[in-house]
């Protein structure tokens, strides 16, 4: 798959999977970063049922990487914030049973350009 591939929800709200199963929308959510995966994630949690839409073939947003010459980049947004004790990803990948190990690096990050490497640490 490549491009975006629209995902539409008719006025029955009433959608066929690619198996043929027909069921009821409530929600329809375009794009799955973080917020897209939050939205969906609060909403299953209430009961509804929901189609998330995602035009890569992972999930992530801003917050993905992309693979050039053999080289890994962060294409955006870093998230280190919400994989704490009682914080909200914490509490998705328990209750979800995701099987998600979160292990915090230290240095956090490294900042670098030509001639310089500045680490930012965890307890900055």
């Amino acid at each position: 798959m490549s491009g975006l591939t629209p995902c539409l929800v008719p006025e029955n709200r009433q959608v066929v999977s690619r198996e043929g199963a027909r069921s009821l929308v409530d929600c329809l959510i375009v794009g799955a970063g973080f917020g897209g995966l939050g939205a969906a994630v609060g909403l299953l949690g209430s009961g509804a049922n929901v189609v998330l839409c995602e035009a890569l073939r992972y999930p992530g947003g801003c917050a993905s990487s992309f693979t050039r010459g053999g080289q890994r980049y962060e294409s955006g947004a870093t998230l280190f914030s919400g994989f704490g004790p009682g914080q909200l990803f914490e509490r998705w990948i328990h209750e979800l049973e995701l099987g998600v190990e979160f292990e915090a690096l230290d240095p956090l990050v490294e900042l670098r350009a030509p001639g310089l490497v500045l680490p930012v640490w965890r307890d900055r």
